[in-house]
């Protein structure tokens, strides 16, 4: 009897691994997203986050660190999964407005074979908008886009990055 308690626990375990593994991510939905190398990197919803180093001379820029991670299964192993931080500063009347250079954007990607990606500022492209900074509900949200190199010369290009995540300071 209690053998058969435990082969039920496995295939109860196994059945929702599977049942959320061949789940669709929903691209609208997701608190931070974006392309690599055209294909969808959704972040794992707990997984995606920010932080917000507050200046103390309203001159000085905001910097702004945002993060997500996606997780993956035996059965998700074809989509991009990793890290994804990105690195910005800004001074309030530049939301809205497209920056490129001064930002960092680094990859840690599992599935390119453990190779973590930079961008590189002034060499290569890369691009944001703070499209909104609400510090009373601490939330932001913005949209990015870059390339990053791997140590060993491999470029990925990031398309279509968005987030909108709840930050701390």
């Amino acid at each position: 009897m209690k053998k058969h308690s435990i082969l039920g626990l496995f295939f109860l375990l196994g059945s929702l691994t599977l049942f959320n593994a061949c789940k669709k991510d929903n691209w609208d939905d997701a608190d931070f997203r974006c392309k690599i190398n055209g294909k969808e990197f959704i972040a794992t919803p707990k997984f995606a986050n920010g932080n917000v180093d507050l200046p103390s001379n309203l001159n000085e820029p905001f910097v702004l660190r945002v993060s997500g991670t996606r997780l993956t299964s035996f059965f998700d192993k074809k989509k991009p999964h990793g890290e994804m931080k990105l690195s910005m500063s800004f001074l309030p009347e530049e939301i809205g407005v497209e920056k490129s250079g001064g930002n960092q954007f680094f990859y840690f990607g599992n599935n390119y074979l453990d190779d973590t990606f930079r961008s590189i500022s002034g060499q290569l492209p890369s691009m944001f908008v703070i499209d909104e900074f609400d510090q009373t509900n601490k939330r932001v949200k913005g949209r990015f886009e870059a390339e990053a190199r791997a140590d060993n010369g491999t470029v990925i290009s990031i398309t279509e990055g968005y987030f909108d995540v709840k930050y701390v300071d």
